[in-house]
């Protein structure tokens, strides 16, 4: 009688322990998955301060100050998400392999940003294609932040969701 309830007790156990490893993968995914939603809404921040950005590098004088006003406003709606995006990435702490690599180089793109601005709003301290590039290439390191989400996701399913909301993303920047 006893090595049967015993039996029993150790596959319970087994189970519980089982149970708990799901529920920790899946607030990690659910933790990244905040990410992603926070890196869709900074990469679409950011392409419209590209777009100002590259309307005040471009336009006669007469237009430059009004443009300025508006590219420096959109900084202030860039910074709210920059924020929230940051508050998503602390939240899920140590990371290993090719996605901590990426948020990395997001983390030093983003540290660089009011440098770039700087230079944008002064106008002589960087040309068009440089503020361009500088700009794609944070954007692309959030889209290919999304994009690696796929690999994470485990379930068929959420991969191909994870991949259809990057796949989406991306065509909007291409």
């Amino acid at each position: 009688l006893v090595i049967p309830i015993a039996a029993l007790v150790g596959i319970a156990l087994v189970r519980l322990a089982e149970a708990g490893q799901s529920v920790v993968q899946s607030q990690g995914t659910l933790k990244h998955a905040v990410l992603s939603q926070e890196a869709a809404a900074l990469s679409e921040h950011l392409q419209v301060e590209r777009a100002l950005a590259t309307l005040l590098l471009t336009s006669p004088p007469h237009r430059q100050q009004r443009l300025e006003g508006q590219y420096e406003g959109q900084w202030k709606l860039t910074d709210k998400r920059i924020e929230a995006y940051e508050t998503a990435r602390q939240e899920l702490g140590t990371l290993s392999g090719d996605t901590t690599e990426v948020l990395e180089r997001v983390a030093d793109s983003l540290a660089e940003l009011d440098r770039l601005r700087d230079a944008v709003t002064d106008r002589n301290k960087v040309t068009l294609s440089s503020a361009i590039f500088r700009y794609r290439i944070m954007i692309a390191d959030l889209l290919a932040y999304r994009e690696s989400l796929s690999n994470l996701a485990g379930e068929t399913e959420a991969a191909d969701l994870a991949r259809a909301s990057a796949a989406i993303s991306s065509y909007g920047e291409y």
